[in-house]
């Protein structure tokens, strides 16, 4: 990951804050599309490798047992749900490893610049006087 700040703004009525997400550099000899190559490679696996082996063992049972296409038709059904519990397998374990990798990484400080704070201190004081007055 790149060294950056990001800043956003949020407005609660007249309140306002500001809250910085510093991520840290990331020092690793690796380049940074490397997990992404990694992930494509695992999920298209899962896609391709159950469908070739079910084409050709389908085709193989239904020229071997005379039942055309049936075997075909089966086994292409089940490489599609094999491929499917894959793909979702692999997901969810790439869902957990990048959580708990990129979760210390970020640091969250919140501020609140003091032309801010003065601006809305004086306005709670206005509103207690407006509420003293009526």
């Amino acid at each position: 990951m790149h060294q950056g700040c990001f800043c956003f703004i949020i407005h609660e009525s007249l309140k306002r804050a500001f809250i910085f997400v510093k991520e840290e550099k990331n020092n690793t000899k690796n380049g940074w599309w490397q997990p992404a190559v990694k992930i494509f490679t695992e999920i298209s696996s899962w896609i391709v490798t159950p469908l070739i082996v079910g084409l050709f063992l389908g085709k193989y049972l239904d020229t071997k047992y005379d039942t055309k296409p049936w075997f075909f038709l089966g086994m292409v059904g089940l490489s599609f749900a094999i491929s499917c519990f894959g793909i979702v397998k692999a997901t969810l374990k790439h869902i957990k490893k990048m959580e708990k990798t990129d979760a210390p990484k970020r640091k969250f400080i919140c501020s609140i610049p003091d032309e801010v704070k003065e601006a809305d201190e004086r306005e709670e004081r206005e509103e207690r006087n407006r509420q003293i007055k009526n």
